[in-house]
């Protein structure tokens, strides 16, 4: 059986190494907000001892693990569009 919390640090790597890609290099907050039966995903570039305004949302999701996806596909199509740029 998978480990979640494995699983969850795997994609938290992945999402910080997109950022990276996409936006350089730093550390980036990664939240998920509920809001009743609502998922939204964020993240923002954490700069000294504040975060910096909202790079990316997922938009309405209906699970924490969805938004977690929906924020990770939309990095990785970003690196794959500016990969195809750089071709």
């Amino acid at each position: 059986m998978p480990n979640q919390e494995s699983d969850g640090f795997a994609r938290g790597q992945r999402i910080q190494g997109y950022c990276k890609a996409i936006w350089g290099d730093g550390y980036y907050d990664i939240e998920v907000d509920t809001e009743d039966d609502d998922h939204y995903g964020y993240i923002r570039k954490e700069s000294d001892d504040y975060y910096g305004p909202m790079l990316l949302d997922s938009g309405r999701c209906s699970s924490v693990d969805e938004a977690c996806e929906t924020l990770e596909r939309m990095l990785a199509n970003e690196c794959k569009a500016r990969e195809g740029k750089r071709a």
